[in-house]
């Protein structure tokens, strides 16, 4: 959070911004969020090929950082993207997911992850469509 935070308090004032958390104990064992006209759909995260719970907890943000560019910060999920019927046409999908911080209020990229679930050990995800 504390990478976000020169980005933070501006989206959430433009309604830009959505979280969730979950729990292996939760009811449900996905989420789903909106924002920008896209739908961020979260689960914990699963090793492979055994489908176990890396870990019991997870949480991520978007927050919308152009108008089809999104930064999501997060733990311990494996997130999808994808078109909201209800606010337009088009298709969606992550272009680029991308370990990363940010410094002097840029994004600085670490390492390009290319879906290899052995380095679901993210600090900040760059997620762009």
């Amino acid at each position: 959070m504390q990478q976000l935070e020169d980005i933070l308090p501006r989206a959430q004032r433009k309604g830009k911004t959505r979280g969730l958390v979950l729990h292996a104990s939760s009811p449900r064992p996905t989420q789903t969020v909106s924002v920008g006209g896209y739908l961020f759909t979260a689960t914990l995260a699963r090793s492979c090929p055994g489908r176990n719970l890396l870990q019991d907890d997870g949480a991520m943000i978007a927050v919308q950082t152009g108008s089809d560019e999104f930064l999501i910060g997060g733990a311990a999920l494996s997130i999808t993207v994808s078109k909201d019927v209800d606010r337009g046409d088009g298709i969606a999908g992550i272009a680029s997911v991308e370990e990363g911080s940010r410094v002097c209020g840029e994004g600085v990229t670490e390492l390009r992850l290319n879906g290899d679930p052995k380095q679901s050990r993210t600090k900040c995800l760059v997620a762009r469509t």
